[in-house]
């Protein structure tokens, strides 16, 4: 086990850092970062995922893989960069700039009442009415875990596509 946490642990930790680097600079952009933590999940996981892998594979299993061992590293790896993820949005939204999640929530209740007609005839008007008010309850916490759930699961994702590709076993 302490093999497959040697080969995460740098690229689950540049991961991590790397989407606190990209957080503050959509910050200094003024631009709300909470409105595009899924983006980042999107891109950068897979790339620190392949390179993960590869770099395990490659240097630290002989030039073998099974499934499981890529799946393993892969694990490791986006879950490390979602944690750091999260709990710095967690701080940094809870802490030092909670207009960040007021200007989030002003703005897809915004989006809400633009579309009310549409969804109004799609969902009723109920539901709704139910959708404002969850949107007008959000938390920091419920922004950090779902910054964390959505870098998970696309992280599963992307580690099952790259362990198969990268699969290699001894002839």
């Amino acid at each position: 086990m302490q093999r497959y946490l040697r080969g995460g642990l740098p690229f689950g930790l540049a991961g991590g850092v790397l989407s606190i680097v990209f957080f503050m600079v959509i910050y200094f952009l003024d631009r709300n970062p909470i409105q595009n933590l899924l983006l980042y999940g999107l891109v950068v996981t897979p790339i620190f995922l392949f390179l993960g892998i590869k770099n395990f594979r490659d240097h630290q299993n002989e030039g073998i893989l099974f499934f499981g061992q890529g799946m393993t590293v892969g694990f490791v790896i986006y879950m490390l960069m979602a944690l750091i993820s999260g709990f710095f949005v967690l701080l940094y939204v809870g802490l030092i700039d909670q207009e960040l999640l007021q200007d989030y929530t002003l703005s897809k209740l915004s989006y809400l009442e633009e579309q009310k007609t549409t969804l109004v005839n799609q969902i009723g008007e109920e539901s709704y009415d139910t959708l404002v008010a969850s949107n007008s309850a959000i938390t920091v916490s419920d922004i950090a875990l779902d910054d964390i759930f959505k870098k998970i699961i696309a992280g599963l994702f992307y580690t099952i596509i790259i362990s198969i590709i990268l699969r290699v076993t001894k002839n």
